[in-house]
């Protein structure tokens, strides 16, 4: 997400809270909201604009989009602990949708190491998502999932932003029991594909933290 006249770039980041922050500071962007498919422009839904070619638009695709005036923005980067995200990613609502007769409907979610494995392999990580020309790009502002609302206020103090209401909206989550997260990560091999997959983002997001 961008906004242009206060030159800064939001990342969204999957499974980071990004669904709600891009709702409170829709308002103020030079972006709009999309929907298909089984998108339901509340808790799912797709982002378009001059630069801003798909909600969860890495960094590079910013800088191509800009070329010159890239750095010119700052860069709000929201983090997560690794092995938390990579289970919400797994979990996530649009990952259980199935298509009925043209009808998009929800079904249970379920657990399977091997779905999950190659499921991971798909999956951007924190580094790709801020990485430019081929190096991490340290952001200027981060959002720590574990202190949303605090740090969203904080970045909205910043740059003037006055969304409605003085919480974010809480959207898009999992529908995953507790026992099923449990079922997931009580497998030594589930956090050893995240270890690896996600090898980088431990490092950095302990910096970012």
């Amino acid at each position: 997400m961008i906004f242009v006249s206060r030159k800064l770039i939001y990342i969204h980041v999957q499974k980071t809270g990004g669904n709600s922050v891009t709702t409170a500071l829709l308002p103020f962007s030079d972006d709009r909201m999309t929907a298909h498919k089984y998108q339901d422009s509340v808790h799912r839904f797709g982002l378009s604009g001059e630069f801003t070619k798909r909600k969860h638009a890495l960094l590079s695709d910013y800088k191509t989009a800009l070329g010159s005036t890239f750095n010119d923005y700052k860069v709000a980067v929201p983090v997560r602990d690794p092995i938390e995200r990579a289970i919400s990613l797994y979990f996530s609502p649009r990952r259980w949708m199935v298509e009925k007769d043209g009808i998009w409907e929800k079904t249970p979610p379920r657990w399977d190491i091997g779905e999950f494995e190659a499921f991971m392999r798909k999956c951007f990580t924190l580094t790709d998502y801020i990485s430019v020309d081929g190096k991490v790009q340290m952001p200027d502002h981060v959002i720590r999932f574990t202190h949303l609302d605090e740090d969203f206020k904080a970045l909205c103090d910043e740059y003037d932003f006055q969304p409605e209401g003085l919480n974010l909206p809480k959207l898009n989550q999992s529908p995953a029991s507790t026992a099923l997260r449990k079922l997931a990560l009580d497998d030594q091999r589930t956090v050893d594909i995240i270890k690896d997959h996600f090898a980088a983002d431990f490092d950095l997001v302990e910096r970012l933290l």
